[in-house]
């Protein structure tokens, strides 16, 4: 009984370690879920993907995509988009819901966003003037950082 309480033990460890051990691993672009294929494709029309990878972990997994631009961009995995950050240009209008942007630019009116980071409970945008705002889920502004 003592050696099979010590087998399970140890198995158990092993699948933990391994779990916890899985690096980060590149993916073709043509293997990425559909939806992540297709936001690419309507967002950023003529660009593409230089880089993709897939974070396996025990709970979720995530996807880090980026493209030739040089914009980087985060999935979880439903394909759901949870950070956008272009390092060239801004955002997308497209992709910012429209009481971020109208907010931005009445407060803001010559930045851009240059990243946007979509939580459970927030969403933060960065500016192309360094500044950084948090929105709660209902759009009113919580934080303003400079």
């Amino acid at each position: 009984m003592k050696k099979i309480i010590i087998t399970a033990i140890a198995l158990l460890a092993a699948g933990i370690a391994g779990a916890f051990a899985a690096p980060d691993a590149p993916i073709d672009a043509e293997k990425l879920p559909q939806s992540i294929r297709e936001f690419v494709a309507k967002h950023f029309p003529g660009d593409k993907i230089a880089f993709a990878k897939v974070d396996r972990g025990i709970f979720d997994t995530e996807y880090n995509v980026l493209l030739s631009s040089g914009t980087k961009m985060e999935f979880a995995g439903n394909g759901e988009w949870t950070e956008i950050k272009s390092k060239y240009s801004s955002v997308p209008e497209s992709i910012v819901p429209q009481q971020i942007a109208d907010a931005v630019a009445s407060r803001y009116p010559t930045a851009k966003i240059v990243q946007i980071d979509r939580g459970r409970h927030d969403y933060e945008v960065e500016l192309s003037n360094g500044m950084d705002i948090t929105f709660d889920m209902q759009f009113n502004i919580t934080d303003i950082d400079d």
